[in-house]
């Protein structure tokens, strides 16, 4: 499990970044140095440039100094532009000017009175400076150093020999209060006691040694670093310029160690230093103590301090502080950035990369202001794992390593021990280089790069040691991703370390280089990069040992470790040994892998580069690299250890690489295989070494263990569990072992039972199981003899527990009067058991078939009550030829009851019973039925007749047939539609609940079905009474329309998408079938489909590339109101937008919003359209139909009796008004008088006036009025 760190980059100014190097190229380059030598810090240029834009002065106002204040501090250092006093010896810019100070004899005193301009410099206190500037916008810069109470806001830490106290500074605005504004912001420095006196100072860090001494004396404040004097500097200074030796180290130096700083304030009113002088006796400063220094800023455009890449990993929230400078405060906007990431008023990016995100990450930062804008790039690189470390422990040896190919790595978070050799450390830093060309090295120390070069695949994970005896290794994966070139490796690193002598004194870094190219990777050298670091540093020199390939560090002169420290090669041959200070770039260091360079021969800081013979590596392969890191008392105690490390059997022992599962297996059932030698491995040989395996039972009675070559087997004797060894030698001294249980259980019990329920084409077959506590499937095999042939699965399949049983199945399809055989079989994934053979013979078919059904209807007082829903749809089962559907009715006809059967035409399709043939109780026909009341049979008819294939054919005529079951059992229509090659649904008329469409072919019910394929006959088997329906699998999504009105609900409306449907009608598309008399109702008209038959149910197209639209009508006739919803609106894609527009009323609906709607139609057929499609489309369609101008319609009918219907259009949302007036002029009728939002809307009169009066006959007059005081009149014909 990834661990969970939350990452926190604020990336201030450089002043905090000198107080150590972040992790991973966080940084601007230059700072990626390693920061530790006297005098070697190099500058942030970009800073420097900055901050002497000449748009962005801060001039020094005055310097104060307050008691009793509340207040800050920051010490900046200021360079005078006029005549400057060389004891002040202010910063300079370049080693001209510096010398020019230095040797002029005109000295002047540093003073606000002096009327100059004050600046700050590049020193550190300008980092102070930028970062008040950079992170919290100061307007108003005033800032105060305050000396707090004896036990306010002082925390101790130690720092070498002096005990020093952190005391917090907060900067606030001119008025020296806390406001809670965005300029408060708190600084920590340290305040510390001087060495060799009492007085106090103020010092900022290791790499920002600065200090306020206030006991010198009483007129001036001395800014300067304790280990040395401006005298000395000058001193060393004037010596190299004679001899023409100026070192620009030293030029480092004053900017960094040796800088003697004073600031005269004698001109000031007030002066309460002789208050200060008090402090050399005093063990802290006096509180209320302040010094106030107060600047000036001016306006300038936001710029880009630094483009600093960022590093993060998956599951990290990472913060980042955008480096963009300005003032006044800018805004911040994200230009570009992943998703989820945010920028807030400060400049802060938040952001926690979630799965997906792995990789170069590109962002933009930009920030406006009044004087203008800019935009920051940012590089952002994010890792499947955050970068950690284990420790190697061996007693004698202590490391560090890492995910990223880092060996100790002492320098910053995550922090590492670097290479303890018997307590003492030698290492600072190492790493694996690959390179190909100087222009694609993967490797990074020092370099100047922006990136860590490799990107983290795991974490560190403690591993069985692959090498004999080694008993502490570590496993871990990265690849070069974040190299500016990738080669396109993988790096496998283990790492190994031992506890016993004589291998306690080295670790072992083992590599595995993989090419994950589909192409050769040719002349690659590999190296081992160590900056070791051996008591002092700069004292070091260096050896190498070719016959051993050893190379190795040691310290010279008084020593202060007395250890030697090296690096073995003990794989392949040493191509390169370089010692130097430093690798100047990426050439210099790829010439130095395949050269023998001579050794330094003066004491320095080096690092080592230590490279092996060119390697090609085929696509796919690896190749094996393996190091020894060391440490020894002496040289040759070191050229021990190195030759035990050689002495090291380095073939791979092989690694369990997946475990057996336990298993369970029953007495005389399968034996369990398993070829070792397939994948999924059981056993992984990273030398390809050709494995021989062996297997051992713990208890051979109850399971034996067998390997041929590398099939293991294992074969179930008794019941009992046995524990199974299986050894892998790769025939090197190389062995391993994994095992696993095995339980042996006896099998299921079972009994084959006699056969029930035997017709002429079926039966049920019987049984009895116990499983005997194991989950067991059940099935019959069956046929006309004992070979079986046919099998079908038990109604409880599977089943389990420890008891017994019963199982069944119902046999279907069987031949008439025909001998079968059948027996019950259980499997699991033990065994197979088959029971004992049974027989059953089938009935013949029956001749004759009993009837018995009854189905109620209302009972209404004269035959005209009755309804359109009241009507259903019946069938006969069997066959009476000498029978019509009158003789099963009692009664007259048109008042007790009444009958029509449909003829197929597109009109005129009811015929009224008239005692013809097609009123006659044939096989399958069915009629529509109205009855007074419930209407019953119980009666004996002939069955119906089959064909040669055990079928009843049913007549059918083209069209619309309405057909019923001619058995007396229930029917899957799948099995109709298979025998037919047909994919037409059946419907079925459920009255108030309108059409249902079916799966089931049910006796004495009639139904609808579309013969649209020339059938003269529909066969119904009777062979298949007892298969069930399957499940249409093609559909991409289906939504379902259903109306609501007060008489009726239809939900048998689809519309959809299939990847196999067609523009064009297709087996997809049903059309809606019809009923007895108009009954509310939905569907889709599709005259261009069939004209003769066009109201569909369902309307299906392929894929949508733009958009889609689907019509429908709603036929309603004087409803109310209709409700209409939509189901499974959330099976349409998420990318899609789904609207409903209304084409009546000029409206719509986001369904996906809300899924019902509901309206009262002005039309007998109301018209719809379902809109689906990108939102752009959707918007587009949607605009075509929305008014755009207020319209008043023609009122329908006109001429009209007893009302008509006025429709009006409004575009917006608006206030008018409706009103109808006679020929005079004379207003007689207000219909509407208020807002209407934005469609059209319909509104009815009835020839009445004001006082609900009928008016005479005549032309009338309808005005629209609008808001704009446009008027639209339209004529009316009102007839009485």
């Amino acid at each position: 499990m990834k661990m969970q760190i939350k990452t926190i980059i604020l990336l201030y100014m450089a002043a905090l970044i000198c107080y150590g190097q972040q992790n991973d190229g966080l940084f601007n380059d230059d700072l990626l140095l390693k920061q530790k030598i006297a005098g070697k810090l190099l500058l942030d240029q970009e800073d420097r440039y900055i901050i002497h834009q000449e748009d962005s002065p801060i001039k020094l106002e005055k310097i104060e100094l307050i008691a009793n204040s509340a207040g800050v501090l920051t010490t900046p250092q200021f360079i005078y532009k006029g005549e400057v006093d060389e004891q002040a010896a202010p910063l300079v810019v370049d080693l001209s000017a510096f010398s020019a100070l230095i040797n002029d004899a005109d000295y002047s005193s540093i003073s606000p009175d002096d009327g100059g301009q004050f600046y700050v410099s590049q020193a550190f206190d300008v980092r102070l400076i930028g970062m008040l500037r950079s992170i919290d916008y100061i307007e108003n810069i005033s800032y105060e150093l305050r000396f707090g109470a004896d036990d306010e806001g002082l925390a101790l830490e130690y720092m070498g020999s002096g005990g020093i106290f952190e005391v917090p500074f907060t900067a606030w605005d001119l008025n020296g209060t806390p406001d809670d504004r965005l300029d408060d912001i708190q600084i920590i420095p340290n305040i510390y006691t001087l060495d060799g006196d009492t007085s106090w100072g103020i010092k900022g860090g290791n790499y920002s040694p600065w200090e306020l001494n206030v006991a010198e004396e009483s007129d001036v404040i001395y800014l300067h670093y304790p280990q040395t004097s401006y005298a000395d500097f000058v001193q060393a200074y004037r010596e190299q310029v004679a001899t023409n030796q100026v070192d620009p180290d030293i030029y480092y130096k004053h900017l960094r160690d040796m800088i003697f700083r004073r600031i005269t304030i004698n001109s000031l009113e007030a002066n309460p230093l002789s208050t200060i002088n008090m402090l050399n006796d005093l063990p802290r400063p006096k509180p209320g103590t302040v010094i106030r220094w107060t600047f000036q800023i001016a306006s300038y455009a936001p710029r880009v301090l630094t483009r600093t890449p960022v590093y993060g990993a998956i599951g990290d929230e990472l913060y980042y502080y955008a480096r963009i400078n300005s003032y006044p405060r800018p805004t911040f906007n994200l230009v570009m950035a992943p998703a989820g990431m945010t920028i807030n008023s400060s400049g802060v990016l938040d952001w926690t990369p979630t799965d997906g995100y792995e990789g170069k990450q590109q962002i933009t930062v930009e920030a406006s202001n009044a004087q203008g804008s800019i935009q920051e790039d940012l590089d952002m690189w994010i890792d499947t794992y955050p970068w950690e470390g284990k420790n190697h422990n061996n007693n004698n040896v202590e490391c560090t390593v890492f995910n990223s190919s880092y060996v100790g790595w002492v320098n910053t978070s995550p922090w590492g021990d670097g290479f303890i050799y018997k307590d003492i450390n030698g290492l600072y830093s190492g790493q694996l280089f690959v390179a190909q060309s100087d222009s694609q090295i993967s490797g990074y120390c020092y370099s100047g790069k922006t990136y860590n070069h490799y990107a983290t695949l795991s974490q560190v994970v403690s591993v069985p040691s692959q090498i004999n005896y080694f008993d502490q290794a570590f496993r871990s994966e990265y690849d070069d991703r974040r190299a500016e070139k990738p080669l396109g490796i993988k790096i496998i690193q283990h790492s190994y370390s031992k506890s016993t002598a004589p291998d306690d004194d080295y670790i072992i870094m083992d590599y595995e280089i993989v090419n994950t190219n589909t192409e050769l990777l040719n002349g690659i050298y590999i190296a081992l990069f160590m900056d070791w670091d051996v008591g002092d540093y700069n004292l070091n020199l260096a050896g190498y040992d070719a016959t051993r390939q050893l190379s190795y560090m040691f310290e010279s002169g008084e020593v202060t470790n007395p250890y030697h420290y090296g690096v073995a090669l003990l794989t392949g041959e040493v191509s390169g040994h370089t010692i130097s200070p430093n690798f100047a770039d990426n050439s210099e260091l790829f010439n130095q892998m395949h050269e023998i360079a001579a050794l330094p021969s003066d004491p320095s800081e080096y690092n080592a580069l230590l490279t092996t013979d060119p390697y090609d590596i085929p696509a796919g392969d690896a190749v094996r690299v393996v190091f020894a890191i060391l440490g020894g008392d002496s040289e040759s105690d070191l050229q021990s250890n190195a030759d035990a490390a050689h002495a090291v059997n380095l073939n791979r022992v092989p690694v369990v690489e997946n475990t057996i599962e336990d298993q369970t297996l029953a007495v005389g059932g399968y034996i369990y295989e398993r070829d070792l030698n397939a994948e999924p491995l059981v056993f992984m040989d990273h030398d390809k070494d050709n494995l021989s395996y062996g297997a051992e039972s713990s208890n051979s009675v109850v399971a034996s263990a067998n390997v041929s070559g590398s099939v293991l087997t294992i074969t179930p004797l008794a019941q009992g569990n046995s524990t199974i060894i299986v050894t892998a030698d790769d025939g090197h001294e190389g062995v391993n072992t994994t095992s696993f249980e095995v339980s042996i259980i006896a099998g299921p019990s079972i009994s084959t039972g006699s056969a029930s329920n035997v017709t002429a084409v079926s039966a049920t077959v019987n049984g009895t199981i116990n499983p005997n506590g194991y989950a067991t499937h059940v099935c019959f095999e069956y046929g006309e003899s004992t070979g079986y042939g046919d099998t079908i699965w038990a109604d409880q399949t599977p089943v389990s527990g420890t008891s017994t049983q019963s199982v069944t199945a119902a046999i279907a399809d069987l031949n008439v009067e025909t001998n079968y055989h059948y027996r019950l079989i259980a499997q699991n994934d033990l065994i197979k058991v088959e029971g004992s053979d049974q027989q059953f013979t089938t009935a013949a078919y029956p001749a004759n078939i009993s009837l018995s059904y009854s189905l109620t209807f209302p009972i209404r007082s004269n035959a005209s009550d009755y309804l359109s829903t009241d009507y259903r749809i019946i069938g006969i089962p069997g066959e009476s030829t000498d029978r019509t559907i009158k003789d099963l009715l009692s009664g007259l006809q048109d008042i007790d009851w009444q009958v029509y059967w449909d003829n197929g035409a597109a009109v005129n399709y009811l015929v009224e019973f008239d005692g013809g043939d097609s009123f006659q109780l044939k096989a399958g026909r069915a009629f529509w039925l109205i009855h007074k009341g419930t209407w019953s049979i119980d009666l004996s008819v002939p069955s119906a007749a089959l064909n040669n294939e055990d079928q009843v054919e049913i007549t059918l005529h083209n069209g619309w047939n309405l057909i019923t079951n001619p058995f007396n059992v229930s029917i899957a229509w799948t099995d109709v539609q298979q025998a037919n090659s047909v994919t037409r649904p059946i419907f079925y008329f459920a009255g108030t609940s309108s059409w249902q469409q079916p799966t089931s072919f049910e006796p004495y019910k009639g139904y609808y079905f579309f013969n649209e394929s020339d059938l003269s006959v529909l066969k119904i088997p009777y062979k298949l009474l007892f298969s069930k329906p399957e499940i249409e699998q093609d559909i991409t999504w289906l939504v379902r329309i259903t109306m609501k009105s007060e008489l009726v609900e239809d939900g048998l409306t689809y519309f959809g998408i299939s990847e196999r449907a067609e523009k064009d009608l297709d087996d997809l598309d049903f059309r809606k079938p019809r009923a007895t008399g108009p009954i509310p109702t939905v569907f889709f008209p599709h005259p261009e489909w069939d004209r003769r038959y066009s109201s569909f149910a369902r309307d299906i197209r392929p894929p949508i590339e733009d958009i889609e639209i689907w019509e429908f009508s709603v036929y309603a006739g004087a409803m109310k109101k209709i409700q209409l919803s939509f189901s499974a609106i959330e099976e349409v894609p998420d990318e899609l937008d789904i609207v409903l527009l209304n084409c009546e009323k000029l409206d719509y609906l986001d369904l996906c919003k809300q899924a019902e709607y509901s309206f009262k139609p002005v039309k007998k057929n109301s018209c719809f359209k379902i809109l689906v499609g990108s939102r752009e489309y959707v918007q587009d369609e949607i605009n075509k139909y929305i008014p755009t101008e207020f319209d008043l319609g023609t009122n329908f009918p006109n001429p009209f009796n007893p009302s008509t219907t006025i429709p009006v259009s409004i575009p917006s949302k608006a206030t008018v008004s409706l009103k109808v007036y006679n020929l005079l002029g004379q207003e007689v009728n207000t219909l509407f008088e208020g807002v209407l939002d934005i469609g059209r809307h319909y509104f009815s009169w009835d020839g009445s006036n004001y006082a609900d009066v009928k008016l005479p006959s005549g032309m009338y007059i309808c005005r629209l009025t609008t808001p704009t005081g446009m008027s639209i009149a339209r004529k009316m014909v009102y007839i009485k």
